[in-house]
Order: structure tokens, then C-alpha cells, then sequence
């Protein structure tokens, strides 16, 4: 505690640029696509209490089976329950995970060096900016880093020997896997390959070894065999599999660069620290550092299977980023480390001033990915009643994105059409681009005042008042 309370000032410049770049969202609007389907599934698991099947949008899961696990869409529907639904309740849980990320982080870097380098790589962790951009987001990456993260540690925590401790951080480290494979399946398997590789480049005693592997297993089958005896996990595991089969196919080469590309784009300026720490992990004749060499290991893993897996998507790369601060904080504390006061004074500097811009001046660190559908929405549901479908052109909005828009916003089925010669029904209304025109035999348009996209409703069975 007394380590702690002598670091007082960087620790708070930390809490602040955490509570600013998770909790600071007032000033945007619209959550990723990715994170409106979580966000829809969640919604409707709190409004319709049915928390073993998820409902994104009927016509586009039929057979009530969702492509992921639930423990994200449990935590976020239980937030829901408690706080209502909104883009701010939704980000609640991934700022959670965010914070505990963070700490796993600061102890991680502390077992690797001394508090003050887990402190550093605390700070670089938190202005990496891709780990902020989808972090905060409701995406399944957030949480999953906490667990890689926790994982480590309690691996790096437990005694090399025999003993009840030594059971109890096994315990805990297939609890960190359960929950991480309970987040997004096979991904979780980056914690015990990680382990494992640290294993076949240190010398550990085979006992042990056995000894610690079997309390991994045995809470990992405990928590996955809770979830398949009583919420239905077994029927979610049969028909995941069916879909990762369908999702594995061969390496698309044009892919392979995209996780290099990107780091080498994003990760500044922390990339020549990285690559300095690394370079002192590999270096021989160097005492073996066991938190140093298992977070390069969890970095060079993650980054080979997501160049070679050729299915790389951009926010993939934040389960990287965390194992990459604990590496990077090495060359930078060893750098900082003549001004290391004055370093500490600027984090809080730095926290306080982001706080005080992002206070006087209209600042948007995002925009809004609703628009301009979302726009349309609010007004529609401004002056329309009794309508239950939706139909969105593909020329107003991509399919998949008005489908995450307006089953996140309102409460109506959705259908996403290519066409808007399509016939007007009781309960329908139609949202089209700026150039589209159906027939007006079957649809009036209904007068909006700022959305950019037109909205009709069906001359017989009128939902909307005429005029504004």
C-alpha cells in the first residue's frame, strides 16, 4: 500500500484518462455495427427475459442461434435491466472490463520489473489508440482481453511448486479460459497456447506442471458444464460448431500483411519500444524474465495466428495490445526513468487537460455511426404510431448496418430491401435514399425536417401525421 499511495498522482492520471475515454462518452452518439447486434441482443434478452436464446432480428436468425457466446450479452442485458437501455448503459460494461484490463495490466508490468514499470505500461495501454477505439465499443474483444490478461497473471502469480496456492492460481487461471471461451469461443484458446508455449522455452518441473494443468481443467469443465446443465450451452455449442466449420476455409493471402499494416500504422508512439522489447527477450545468454517472456510470447502469437489466419478484421488486433504495453513498458521506464517525477506530474497533467478540453470545447472523438438513418428514426417515431415493420433501402443504408441500426433504436422488425417497388401494407413504413421514389399509388411521403432519407407510409393504412 505504501509503494501505491507514494505513485498517488500517476495512478490518478490513470483513473482519469480511463474515465474519459470509457465512461466520457457524452459527447458522441451511435455504437459500431458489431456492437449494435450485441447491444439488440442483450435488449431484447432483458425486455422478453428469455436469456439462453438470443433475438437479433427474426429474418436474420430464424433458428434463435446467435453466432457467439452469452456472457457478454448476459452482462449487457442484466445493465439493462437495472439501468434501461441506451448507448450509455451499454458502454458501462465494456468501461468495466476496461478497468479491469487495466489493472491486470499494471500488475502484470509489476511482476515483469517493479511497480513503476507497471505503472508505464498502464499509461501506454491507455493511449493506444486502437485499444480505446474498440474497447469502449460493445465488442467482444474488450472483454476477452481482461480475461487473457487475468489469465497471465494468475499463472505468474502461482508458486513453481506443488501446494494448495499453487491449486487455488490454477483455479483461477481455468476460470479466466472458461470465461474468456464464454466470451468469443475458440479466441480464449490464445491463453492456454500462450502458457503452453512458455512451457516448451523454460524448464518447469513435470509434476507441477501436471499438478497445475489439472486445476485449469477442472474449473474450466465446471463453468462450461454449469452453462450447457442450465442455460442451454450444449445446444449453443452444437450449432457453433456448425458455424465455425463454415467460417474456416483457406488463408486468403492478401490478408496475411493486414495485422503488420496495421500495427505499423496505429501502434505509435509505441512501436520501437515494442520492438525493443522484444529484441531483449530473444536476446541469449539473458537471464529469462518469466512476465516478459510470456507477454512477448502472447504478442508474436496473437499477431502470427491473425496474419495467418487470413480472416483479419481491425479490432482483432486490441487482444495484442495489452500483452504489447507490459513489453513496451520496459524501454520506456528504462528511458523515463532520470525524470520519472516530472512523468508522473505530466500523466496527471495530461489527464486533467483532456478532461478540461474535452469540457469547454464541442469536442466529438467519434462520430456518429447512426447517421442518417438514426436521424430518420427519431423523427419517425416523433410523428408515427402503430406501425411494426420497417423497411429500409439498401440505397439509404447497407444492409447489415440499417438492420443494427433500427432494431438497436426502436423496437420494430427491420427488413433491408434492394428495391422499393414493393406493395404498402397495414403496419409498414418505407425509409429510402434521397432519389428513390416509390410507387405513390400505394406510398405518401411523410414531410421530415432534418433527416437527409425520405420516409413514406402506406396511403390506406396511415401511421404518421401529415404535417409537422
Amino acid at each position: 500500500m505504501t509503494r501505491l499511495s507514494s505513485h498517488r498522482l500517476f495512478i490518478f492520471g490513470l483513473l482519469i484518462l480511463w474515465a474519459l475515454f470509457f465512461l466520457g462518452h457524452n459527447w458522441e452518439s451511435g455504437l459500431k455495427m458489431d456492437a449494435m447486434i450485441e447491444a439488440t441482443n442483450a435488449k431484447n434478452a432483458a425486455q422478453k427475459g428469455e436469456w439462453t436464446l438470443f433475438h437479433f432480428a427474426p429474418n436474420y436468425y430464424p433458428n434463435q442461434f446467435f453466432d457467439h457466446p452469452p456472457l457478454m450479452a448476459w452482462m449487457e442485458g442484466l445493465a439493462f435491466k437495472f439501468f434501461g437501455v441506451s448507448d450509455s448503459v451499454a458502454r458501462l460494461v465494456p468501461a468495466f472490463f476496461g478497468l479491469v484490463t487495466l489493472i491486470g495490466v499494471v500488475t502484470w508490468g509489476a511482476l515483469a520489473g517493479s511497480l513503476e514499470q507497471g505503472l508505464m505500461a498502464g499509461f501506454i495501454l491507455l493511449t493506444s489508440n486502437r485499444y480505446i477505439k474498440f474497447g469502449s465499443d460493445v465488442l467482444l474483444e474488450g472483454p476477452l482481453c481482461a480475461f487473457l490478461v487475468w489469465g497471465a497473471v494468475f499463472f505468474l502469480k502461482s508458486p513453481k511448486e506443488v501446494g494448495s496456492r499453487s491449486f487455488f492460481y490454477a483455479l483461477l487461471t481455468g476460470i479466466a479460459f472458461a470465461l474468456a471461451f464464454m466470451t468469443k469461443s475458440v479466441f480464449a484458446l490464445f491463453l492456454p497456447a500462450t502458457i503452453g508455449l512458455l512451457y516448451f522455452c523454460e524448464e518447469f518441473n513435470l509434476k507441477f506442471s501436471l499438478f497445475f494443468l489439472t486445476g485449469i481443467v477442472l474449473s474450466f469443465v465446471v463453468l462450461i458444464g454449469a452453462w450447457i446443465l442450465f442455460a442451454d450451452g450444449g445446444l449453443f455449442l452444437k450449432n457453433h460448431l456448425a458455424f465455425l466449420s463454415g467460417r474456416v476455409g483457406g488463408s486468403q493471402e492478401h490478408h496475411w500483411l493486414g495485422p503488420l499494416a496495421n500495427l505499423a500504422g496505429t501502434y505509435w508512439p509505441w512501436l520501437p519500444f515494442l520492438g525493443w522489447g522484444l529484441w531483449q527477450c530473444l536476446k541469449k545468454g539473458r537471464k529469462r524474465n518469466l512476465p516478459l517472456s510470456l507477454a512477448a510470447i502472447q504478442v508474436v502469437t496473437i499477431f502470427t495466428v491473425l496474419s495467418l489466419s487470413g480472416h483479419f478484421l481491425e479490432h482483432y488486433l486490441i487482444l495484442i495490445l495489452p500483452a504489447a504495453a507490459v513489453v513496451s513498458s520496459v524501454g520506456l521506464t528504462k528511458w523515463v526513468s532520470p525524470i520519472w517525477n516530472r512523468w508522473e506530474k505530466g500523466v496527471l497533467t495530461l489527464g486533467v487537460s483532456i478532461a478540461l478540453i474535452l469540457a469547454i470545447f464541442p469536442v466529438r472523438l467519434r462520430r456518429d455511426r447512426t447517421e442518417p438513418l438514426g436521424t430518420t428514426l427519431k423523427e419517425m417515431e416523433a410523428v408515427c404510431r402503430g406501425q411494426t415493420t420497417v423497411l429500409v433501402t439498401e440505397s439509404a443504408m447497407e444492409r447489415w448496418m440499417a438492420v443494427s441500426i433500427v432494431s438497436w433504436l426502436t423496437p420494430y422488425e427491420v427488413l433491408s430491401i434492394s428495391t422499393d417497388n414493393l406493395p404498402a401494407q397495414k403496419g409498414r413504413l418505407m425509409i429510402t435514399g434521397i432519389s428513390e421514389n416509390p410507387s405513390s399509388d400505394q406510398w405518401e411521403r411523410v414531410p421530415l425536417v432534418f433527416s437527409k432519407l425520405k420516409l413514406f407510409q402506406p396511403r390506406q393504412y396511415p401511421h404518421c401525421h401529415r404535417n409537422l
